[in-house]
């Protein structure tokens, strides 16, 4: 991977090279595909549109590690996106398209990479896939109109959304802010946003420059993790569908259970789009949406559930500044752990899997141990650290971002905002996820326990949802930092406190 600063000494070089050999072959135009999340081949309509033009193509990935940092975003996603962008080298490779990697410190140094590139290419014409967060669209913002102004023909696509955001509306013109409603006028146009995911391009004409571009930025090492790569999830998307879809309903909030399509990190980097998800699950359905086998049904709620938070975003920025989708419950008094020691103590618990609720434990070591936390899980961890601990979420939606390897911005902040009853349909906050109950539930012999606190597999199976102290202390688990129904009440307090301020304001 080449630094800015690499770029622009060889920028330099290239000048000088140029006043001596006027007809140089980098005068050629070129179209640049500019990757961000989207790290495939096939299915993106960016890089599909970018080779149509009869151009030669070049490819551009701006590894930002301080803004991705400054987003929160840990060691283990930075690591899976860069190894997910070298085998992204590789497979463009066979299509004569050089991918560029370049590193640069923040969302400020994109526009001196292009502005670098476009003095040592002839860019014609930049397509890119859109994000659709604030810190991106001011990115983009920025990036278009220095295009406008250099007569860079700039094309922007959707493949994060089936239906780009802002096209659902209710009757009256304005975003959903419910899901039930905006699930329902979705159904009802989807039927004009049905294409098929598009196919790998075909190989390009090689740009004049190649060689120049390929030692530009050579080719890196594959990770030889194959999680890292498109052809193993077009393969885990079609085994989930064949092997899982039909019980995925009754079977996927059991954590202990391999019910659930595991595709969320592939979606996260790109290495599959939504589109080839939705719409190998709507054949797989009989060609519908809804109506068809209940565990398909089920599973293409839950790709429309992530599409409702897109759609969220974009309609509703303040979400992207740290604030509460419902503008009052900005007044929940939080209890602060930069403020008090005991606060701190147990947010330090939640986040080490050492709460005494085993069930919320086994979750938060799951998330240590391998990157990723099951859905239902997240629920409860969530509702845990906000009603029972009343720690404000925003703090658990940095640290899950830090350590989920599928950390992305709208689905995370949905599913945090929903559990604290701040977000857009949340749970009501009077709804308190009991965490023993939940376990009794949905790790019935629990196993899932056993596996992720392994102090407690030698317990019976019905000790393990919540320990007497005489067991615990046999083990070496952990006292319950809080008891269930003193903190149920404090969380009922708190939001219920929020009506009386309000109404007393002349």
């Amino acid at each position: 991977m080449i630094s800015l600063q690499q770029l622009q000494l060889q920028q330099q070089r290239q000048q000088l090279q140029q006043r001596h050999q006027p007809e140089q072959p980098l005068s050629e135009e070129v179209v640049l595909i500019w990757f961000r999340r989207d790290l495939r081949v096939h299915d993106n309509p960016a890089l599909w549109h970018a080779c149509q033009q009869g151009k030669p193509v070049v490819g551009l990935f701006i590894d930002t590690e301080t803004q991705w940092r400054r987003h929160d975003l840990g060691d283990g996603r930075i690591q899976r996106t860069r190894h997910a962008v070298a085998e992204l080298q590789q497979q463009l490779q066979p299509l004569s398209i050089p991918l560029l990697c370049i590193e640069a410190s923040d969302y400020h140094d994109t526009l001196t990479v292009l502005q670098s590139l476009s003095d040592v290419l002839t860019i014609s014409r930049l397509c890119f896939n859109i994000e659709y967060e604030v810190n991106e669209r001011r990115r983009d913002i920025t990036v278009c109109r220095w295009a406008s102004q250099n007569a860079i023909a700039v094309e922007r696509f959707h493949d994060q959304c089936l239906i780009p955001p802002g096209a659902v509306l209710t009757r009256t013109g304005t975003p959903f802010r419910v899901y039930s409603p905006f699930k329902k006028a979705w159904l009802a146009q989807i039927q004009d946003y049905t294409a098929d995911p598009l196919p790998k391009p075909d190989a390009q004409t090689p740009a004049a420059s190649h060689e120049w571009l390929s030692q530009l930025s050579p080719l890196a090492a594959p990770s030889g993790d194959e999680q890292c790569s498109e052809s193993y999830w077009h393969q885990r998307l079609n085994d989930f569908l064949q092997q899982h879809g039909e019980l995925y309903k009754a079977q996927r909030d059991y954590p202990g259970k391999d019910a659930t399509s595991g595709l969320s990190i592939a979606l996260a980097d790109g290495l599959l789009s939504p589109r080839q998800c939705m719409m190998a699950a709507y054949h797989a359905n009989q060609g519908c949406f809804s109506g068809g086998q209940a565990g398909l049904d089920s599973w293409i709620n839950e790709l429309m559930w992530r599409e409702f938070y897109r759609h969220i975003t974009v309609a509703f920025p303040d979400v992207c500044k740290h604030r509460a989708f419902k503008p009052e419950t900005e007044r929940v008094a939080w209890r602060q752990p930069s403020l008090d020691s005991q606060v701190k103590a147990e947010f330090d618990a939640w986040c080490q899997g050492k709460t005494g609720y085993p069930i919320v434990d086994a979750a938060q070591r799951q998330l240590l141990t391998t990157g990723w936390m099951h859905n239902r899980l997240r629920m409860i961890s969530a509702m845990f650290l906000t009603k029972h601990l009343l720690i404000d979420w925003r703090l658990g939606e940095a640290f899950f971002n830090q350590h989920l390897l599928d950390a992305d911005f709208s689905s995370n902040n949905g599913g945090w905002q929903w559990s604290a009853s701040t977000g857009a349909d949340g749970a009501p906050y009077f709804r308190i996820f009991n965490p023993i109950s939940q376990s009794q539930k949905f790790d019935p012999d629990g196993e899932f326990i056993a596996r992720f606190v392994p102090e407690l597999s030698a317990l019976p199976a019905k000790s393990r949802h919540f320990p007497l102290l005489l067991e615990r202390a046999q083990v070496g688990y952990p006292n319950a930092i809080v008891d269930h129904q003193q903190a149920r009440t404090r969380a009922l307090d708190a939001f219920g406190a929020l009506s009386a301020p309000a109404e007393a304001t002349p």
